[in-house]
């Protein structure tokens, strides 16, 4: 096949008069370099000449030193704005436009761009501001109008719109878009019969005229109506009867193909895509929706096939950029980057965005010379603080990161990558909050730009906020890729722990339909079903899926499977299932550790010791076969060799949070609670679910009566996270130290009733109980525990019930 055999010959034919312009430029930005002398109005002749040849990004630097001098120049602020948008940066381009919708002379012009950029970065609320400002200006400005009307029908004011979709209509009767307006606003304030009215009147008018494309909007416009009833039938049917109508329509076949991907039919999507690539293969952007559609239905080999016929067929700058994209979203950076260079070297003018993104790319691969090499050489100042900052990161200084982010974000704060840079380097930081504040900055700032969302449902969902986890998962799920499911699991994982489980079937079916080679749904819908119905159902699941358990790529499986067959005596086969996997992958250091694990569980402590330190001979600095090894040790008794397993674990990866605790536990049972509670409280800031922690912690609080609803909190979480009696023990403990007498006794009657012969807890509840003034009843209970001596407090419940009985 020709290497860019779609290259039209008005591409080439452009490419002397290009040369003649790049002299001309040239010319141009030479004289701006002698220009100090020149006025206002000449220098601003020169920049418009510069942005009428389409030339923004050279526009930039003469424009903010026309501005130093001169920065209430309205035509300057518009034209930096402008050239701001058209070289990416639209959300640096916000200042500039607001100085210049302030004036009379572009207070429209520099209004409606400045509106209009605001609504596509998701800020709908300053555009509706703007949008108004204009009107001010200009009361009957149809742009404006409408633009304002969908704006507040996304912000949820669908009367406010319907003003706006009226005023249209006694400007212009006949218009169109005033009607469909008219009819949105109609439908989210329930008046579905009206909105429907209109909608068919329109899609007949448009089937009758001969504006092909048009009807076919008119049609998805009444499809889309009917999705929005929840007519699933019916909205069904009108897409697939518009695209038979109106089958070359690109906005229909996008409107058609979002809404099959919504009710899980990927592959009506792919085969929309497919049909207009043979329909228009030149066009390169329905190639690149085929290629997403092949994504979303599950097969990336058929979306990299698809990028790479395509880049074969254009060999443009664009057909690169997506490949590029591609890699970059699926973390395979070397060919993401071989991918970019391409696209670089077809670009007469390479754009900071572009070195940004090369450079993001050298930094994931550790090439950190050549990353801060294009960071000098980065004009925009916002670009080099951020990547300089990326650097850091990447070499684990985050705190020397986040100043340089917080640099960057101070130039451009509405930076969505900038943030997201600057929420990774708060949370590996432990500042959750700061994470959080970022991460919703960058989903506000560019929500389909990174991965803001599903960082979000990650901390919430360690948090316990499940709701929360669910709804940024599936934000994620909607406007950004998945290769591996990580949102979809988050999303069903949070589902289920919120007591809503078919939703949690809902989100693993859909995964598995889009990742059928995947073994992470089944594993996630085989704990659904171990869950309701036990080992023995959730190991028929895992079987049913007939997956090759020997592949590392299904690791997760075989863990699942072992614990089944472990749960159900199967031991044997649980450990022939490991040794096959061994066999297979003899270098494997997981599979070892997996293997040491079940022996451990299985009582076999010498196996487990040699298949550990085997695991260890492999790679000596795993921090999960760290923390297993110590684990066993600390079994043994082997307390002090445990702890400096611990601790190499640790320093191996710094978010080990169960191996800080294990080491608080150490020192706890040492008599050391100062370190014990430093280590809790550190294990906490990277895992706030760890179920010990929370419980030691809020004990070692309770006992010395500090931070008490603190303590309170942490024994709640763990007694919402298992309610035993160690925990309910804890957790009524805190009450009693906090006063509450009458939770104290039914928390402490409950862990009673769960470990009836404990003399601790009998203890506790007796002060309870005398505490709250039941004098008789606190002596029988206290009476019950002296008589299972010996425990920690025998002396502290004879003397109490001494001074009860005393006269």
């Amino acid at each position: 096949m020709t290497p860019g055999k779609f290259k039209t010959l008005a591409t080439q034919a452009k490419n002397q008069p290009r040369r003649i312009l790049a002299f001309t430029l040239s010319l141009t930005l030479t004289l701006f370099a002698f220009g100090c002398g020149q006025t206002t109005e000449s220098q601003l002749i020169e920049i418009r000449s510069l942005q009428t040849a389409g030339q923004f990004e050279p526009s930039i630097v003469p424009l903010r030193r026309l501005l130093s001098s001169d920065s209430e120049n309205s035509e300057a602020n518009y034209r930096l704005g402008m050239a701001l948008i058209k070289t990416g940066r639209s959300s640096l381009a916000v200042w500039p436009l607001r100085k210049a919708a302030e004036s009379e002379e572009h207070g429209v012009q520099a209004g409606l761009v400045l509106a209009t950029s605001l609504l596509a970065n998701e800020s709908v609320d300053e555009s509706i501001r703007a949008y108004s400002r204009v009107l001010e200006i200009d009361p009957e400005n149809k742009v404006a109008l409408s633009s304002r009307a969908s704006a507040q029908v996304k912000a949820g004011f669908p009367e406010l719109a319907l003003l706006d979709a009226d005023r249209l209509l006694e400007i212009d009767s006949e218009d169109q878009l005033s009607i469909l307006l008219r009819a949105g606003a109609l439908m989210d304030l329930n008046r579905t019969d009206e909105a429907e009215e209109a909608l068919m009147n329109l899609a007949e008018q448009a089937a009758a005229s001969d504006d092909v494309y048009d009807a076919g909007r008119k049609c998805a416009a009444l499809a889309i109506f009917y999705k929005g009833r929840n007519t699933e039938g019916k909205a069904r049917k009108t897409f697939l009867d518009c695209l038979e109508t109106y089958p070359g329509d690109p906005v229909l076949q996008q409107y058609a193909s979002d809404y099959f991907a919504e009710i899980s039919e990927p592959e009506q999507s792919v085969v929309i895509w497919q049909k207009a690539v043979e329909t228009t293969p030149e066009d390169l952007d329905l190639r690149q929706k085929l290629a997403q559609a092949l994504l979303k239905a599950g097969n990336p080999a058929q979306a990299e096939a698809t990028y790479r016929e395509s880049v074969e067929l254009f060999d443009t700058a664009d057909a690169w950029r997506m490949m590029a994209n591609f890699y970059r979203d699926r973390a395979d950076h070397s060919k993401a980057r071989e991918a970019l260079e391409e696209a670089m070297q077809r670009t007469r003018e390479v754009s900071p965005a572009a070195q940004f993104a090369l450079a993001d790319i050298l930094i994931s691969e550790g090439q950190f010379e050549r990353a801060q090499q294009i960071a000098n050489s980065v004009d925009e100042p916002s670009y080099k603080y951020l990547l300089e900052g990326a650097i850091l990161q990447k070499k684990g200084k985050h705190r020397e990161a986040l100043e340089k982010f917080d640099a960057g974000l101070k130039l451009w704060p509405n930076n969505p990558g900038g943030r997201y840079l600057a929420g990774n380097a708060a949370l590996a930081l432990g500042d959750r909050t700061r994470a959080l504040a970022e991460y919703r900055e960058a989903i506000r700032s560019g929500e389909r730009q990174t991965d803001a969302a599903l960082r979000t449902a990650e901390i919430h969902y360690l948090m316990g906020n499940y709701g929360l986890a669910l709804q940024f998962a599936e934000r994620h799920i909607v406007n950004r890729p998945d290769p591996e499911g990580r949102a979809h699991i988050i999303a069903a994982r949070a589902a289920m722990d919120a007591g809503s489980e078919a939703q949690a079937e809902s989100i693993l079916s859909r995964l598995r339909s889009r990742l059928p080679d995947s073994s992470a749904a089944y594993v996630e819908y085989a704990a659904l079903v171990r869950k309701n119905e036990g080992a023995s159902a959730a190991l028929a699941t895992l079987q049913e899926a007939n997956f090759d358990l020997t592949q590392m790529a299904n690791l997760a499986a075989l863990e699942a499977v072992v614990s089944d067959r472990v749960t159900l005596g199967e031991n044997n086969q649980a450990q022939k299932d490991i040794e096959a996997a061994i066999k297979a992958n003899p270098d494997s250091a997981a599979l070892y550790e997996l293997l040491g694990r079940f022996s451990q569980i299985t009582g076999q402590r010498q196996a487990a010791l040699t298949a550990f330190d085997q695991a260890l001979s492999l790679e000596p600095n795993r921090a999960k076969t760290l923390h297993s090894k110590a684990n066993l040790l600390q079994a043994n008794g082997n307390q002090e060799e445990a702890r400096a397993l611990f601790l190499q674990a640790v320093a191996s990866d710094s978010k080990s949070a169960e191996s800080l605790y294990r080491i608080g536990q150490i020192d706890l049972m040492a008599g050391n609670v100062e370190a014990a509670e430093e280590r809790f409280r550190a294990a906490l800031k990277i895992d706030p679910s760890i179920l010990g922690a929370n419980n030691d912690l809020a004990w070692i609080l309770a006992s010395g009566r500090r931070d008490l609803p603190t303590a309170l909190k942490l024994a709640q979480r763990a007694v919402s996270d298992s309610p035993s009696a160690d925990t309910l023990d804890t957790l009524g403990y805190a009450q009693l130290q906090s006063g509450d007498s009458d939770a104290a006794v039914i928390t402490l009657g409950l862990a009673r009733d769960k470990r009836p012969e404990s003399g601790s807890i009998l203890y506790r509840l007796g002060l309870a109980l005398a505490q709250q003034g039941n004098k008789a009843q606190a002596q029988q209970v206290l009476s019950q525990a002296v008589a299972t001596s010996p425990f920690p407090e025998a002396e502290a419940a004879q003397a109490e019930l001494a001074r009860l009985q005393g006269p």
